[in-house]
């Protein structure tokens, strides 16, 4: 059985990879919207 063809391995490669860029920019995201004091950061 060879790992690159199992149906769940490209679904887990991609949530490995994407979570982590999306919570990185979605953090920068914020931190700017802070840093122009706009009301859709609200602390």
């Amino acid at each position: 059985m060879n790992i690159f063809h199992s149906s769940w391995f490209y679904w887990a490669v991609g949530i490995a990879v994407g979570l982590p860029i999306g919570l990185i920019v979605l953090t920068e995201l914020h931190r700017m919207l802070v840093r122009r004091n706009s009301h859709l950061a609200d602390r």
